[in-house]
């Protein structure tokens, strides 16, 4: 834990991502929230955001082809998780969708990446 609050920037620390430890509703007390956008992404779309923006990093990256396989049995092909909960306990409220989310941790993360 002391690693991460020595790398988590301060302007992040506590804020909407934290609602949860920090509330003062005690029916949130011991509760599993879903913190997700209120909005659906593809896998594909989640492979190019990771592929884009780990190519500004590392340029090669871009020559990677996506490979998709054939649909398996039991494979799930839409969902969204609802957030409600987590609006009505805990009053959150997502602050960006999945493409900047996932862009602001690959930032994060090169930047950081020797401290692992």
């Amino acid at each position: 834990m002391d690693l991460i609050l020595e790398i988590l920037p301060t302007s992040t620390r506590f804020t909407n991502d934290h609602l949860a430890m920090i509330t003062k509703n005690s029916a949130a007390i011991n509760q599993v929230f879903n913190t997700a956008v209120g909005d659906q992404t593809t896998i594909k779309e989640m492979a190019e955001a990771i592929k884009t923006g780990l190519t500004k990093y590392k340029k090669e990256v871009a020559k990677i082809p996506l490979q998709f396989g054939p649909e398996r049995l039991g494979d799930v092909p839409h969902s969204q998780a609802s957030i409600e909960k987590a609006i009505s306990y805990i009053n959150y409220r997502p602050s960006h969708n999945f493409k900047v989310g996932i862009e602001n941790y690959i930032n994060w993360f090169m930047k950081n990446e020797q401290k692992f």
